[in-house]
């Protein structure tokens, strides 16, 4: 495994979400997301296809929900963030809103995934939108993608 899709912290962890799931824990399937994301970083559209955080996260997945963004993609969202009412609502505002044109999936650490998106701090909440076909980075979004559909397909 590469230096730059390394990014899993040894530092104790807060307990997981009771609402946690689907989580994707494995090592192979999580350097997949990192990678998507550490392309999707360096890749020339940056600003169309990451969207990290909470405020950020929020304010595109409420545009699609009002028909004003087709954006289609993933959310990752940390299963540590605590106090939980910080995305405790992403689960059933991404099932209602999105109607499958977007999916969801938690990861055990709000450190990595803070650090998978270049930021010093935490984040609780990151979506990748999808590239276009063309990009160069819409293998690595469809293998990250691919990883995502089996989680919540095993959630069904």
């Amino acid at each position: 495994m590469s230096e730059e899709t390394t990014v899993l912290s040894t530092e104790p962890r807060l307990p997981l979400l009771p609402f946690a799931d689907p989580l994707v824990n494995e090592e192979k399937e999580l350097s997949k997301i990192y990678k998507c994301i550490s392309k999707c970083l360096k890749s020339k559209e940056t600003k169309h296809l990451i969207y990290r955080g909470t405020k950020n996260v929020n304010k595109i997945l409420n545009k699609i929900k009002d028909k004003k963004s087709d954006v289609k993609g993933f959310v990752i969202l940390a299963g540590d963030s605590y106090p939980l009412d910080i995305i405790a609502h992403y689960p059933e505002l991404i099932k209602q809103a999105c109607e499958g044109s977007v999916k969801y999936i938690f990861i055990e650490s709000k450190l990595d995934l803070g650090k998978s998106v270049l930021t010093k701090r935490p984040t609780c909440a990151v979506m990748v939108a999808e590239p276009s076909k063309d990009s160069e980075v819409y293998k690595y979004y469809k293998r990250a993608k691919k990883v995502v559909d089996k989680a919540n397909k095993d959630e069904e």
